[in-house]
C-alpha cells in the first residue's frame, strides 16, 4: 500500500509537472511565454501570445496530464488481498492530487505555474468522470450567465465539492472511500478559489475582462 501510494505521488506529481505552456509556446516561436501577456505559462496566456492552436494544444496536453496521473496507477506495484480495491483507489486520488500540486508548482519553472483548473478537471474525469460533467455543466452555465471565465473556473471547482459531499451522505455505505475524494475536492477548491483571489478582485471592482469570441486569449484558464 504505502508503496503504490509513494509511486502514486512521485508519478502523479511529476507527470503534473510538466509544463506545456511554456514548451509549446517555445515549439511555435515563442521563447519565453512568461515574458509575454500576463506571464502566466498556462493555455490562457498562450492562446492570447501565441494563437489558438497552441492555446488548444496546451489545453488538451493539460487534460490529458491529468487523466494520466491517475491511469498510471494501473501500472504501478499493487497489492492483493481483500483491501486491495481501497488501496487502489486512494493511490489514485493520491497521483491525482500531486498532479494538481505540481502544475501549480512546477519545478521546471521554479516552483511556479498555472491555477490547476484544466489540470484538476483531467484528474477528475478520470476518478469520477459523471460527477466531472457535473462541474463542467456548472461552469458553462456559469460563464454563459456571466461571462467570467474565473467565475466559472471557481463556479466548477466549488460545484464539484458539493457533489461529492452529497454522494458521500447518500453512499455512505459504499465500499469506495468517498472521504478520499471528499478530501481531494474539498482541497482543490479551496486552492483554485484562493489562487483566483486577484480575479475575485477585479470581478468586485468591475475590471475582469468577459467571455468574447473575438478575445480567445480570455476564454481558457489556466
Amino acid at each position: 500500500m504505502l508503496l503504490t501510494l509513494a509511486l502514486a505521488l512521485v508519478v502523479g506529481y511529476t507527470m503534473g509537472s510538466l509544463p506545456f505552456g511554456y514548451w509549446v509556446s517555445r515549439l511555435f516561436g515563442v521563447s519565453d511565454i512568461r515574458q509575454h501577456g500576463s506571464g502566466n505559462p498556462g493555455a490562457a496566456n498562450v492562446w492570447r501570445s501565441v494563437g489558438r492552436s497552441a492555446g488548444l494544444i496546451v489545453l488538451l496536453l493539460d487534460v490529458f496530464k491529468g487523466i494520466m496521473s491517475v491511469a498510471a496507477v494501473s501500472y504501478l506495484p499493487q497489492a492483493a488481498g481483500p483491501d486491495a480495491f481501497t488501496e487502489i483507489v486512494l493511490a489514485e486520488i493520491g497521483g491525482g492530487g500531486a498532479a494538481i500540486i505540481g502544475h501549480m508548482f512546477s519545478p521546471w519553472l521554479g516552483f511556479r505555474g498555472g491555477k490547476g483548473v484544466i489540470t484538476g478537471l483531467g484528474v477528475f474525469l478520470a476518478l469520477m468522470p459523471f460527477e466531472a460533467i457535473g462541474s463542467l455543466t456548472v461552469f458553462i452555465i456559469t460563464v454563459s450567465i456571466s461571462r467570467y471565465i474565473s467565475l466559472g473556473s471557481m463556479a466548477g471547482a466549488v460545484s464539484m465539492f458539493l457533489i461529492i459531499v452529497a454522494e458521500t451522505i447518500v453512499f455512505s455505505d459504499s465500499v469506495e472511500p468517498h472521504w478520499a475524494y471528499l478530501i481531494l475536492s474539498a482541497a482543490m477548491a479551496g486552492i483554485i478559489v484562493y489562487r483566483h483571489r486577484g480575479n475575485i478582485r477585479r470581478i468586485r471592482d468591475g475590471t475582469e475582462p468577459k467571455f468574447s469570441l473575438s478575445r480567445p486569449g480570455q476564454q481558457l484558464e489556466r
